[in-house]
């Protein structure tokens, strides 16, 4: 859901992604496309997160930013995630590599800006990881771990 009447989808296998605007008529709902771009947001395992205006996903392995009032891609970076998952903390997106590292990326619509990188756990990482507080926990087809982030990181539990 981007608002209270536009919601966006997403798919990895050549759809790319639609933003859709629903109207009303009375009883009756009516969605009617607004953006596609089967280019952008091909997300397959991982959400796309939507931060101020802007949607962040991993789309076929790389990181890419797409602006919601236009449709257009304001940045894609090949930053090796492969079907990794993504959280969006603050203004940040935490974002857990298929093969298992932790990046810490802005969530700035200018420009990819990483912020810190950090190896977690080794095998394949399809699985959402889980944010409570300054704790993280990730785990793969392999492993399991358990992280303590820095306040400055972690989502405000109030």
């Amino acid at each position: 859901v981007v608002t209270d009447d536009h919601v966006m989808l997403s798919n990895g296998y050549a759809a790319g992604f639609v933003e859709l605007l629903i109207e009303r008529n009375g009883n009756e709902l009516k969605a009617v496309e607004k953006f596609k771009s089967p280019r952008s947001l091909r997300t397959k395992f991982s959400s796309p997160v939507i931060f101020d205006g802007h949607a962040y996903g991993i789309s076929d392995g790389f990181l890419e930013c797409v602006d919601l009032s236009s449709g257009e891609r304001c940045w894609n970076e090949r930053s090796n995630v492969g079907n990794g998952q993504m959280l969006l903390v603050g203004d940040k997106l935490l974002i857990q590599r298929e093969s298992g590292g932790l990046l810490l990326v802005a969530a700035d619509p200018k420009s990819y800006r990483l912020l810190g990188q950090h190896d977690s756990v080794s095998g394949k990482c399809w699985n959402t990881f889980a944010l409570a507080g300054t704790t993280l926990v990730v785990r793969s087809d392999l492993e399991m771990a358990c992280f303590e982030l820095p306040g400055a990181i972690a989502i405000d539990s109030n």
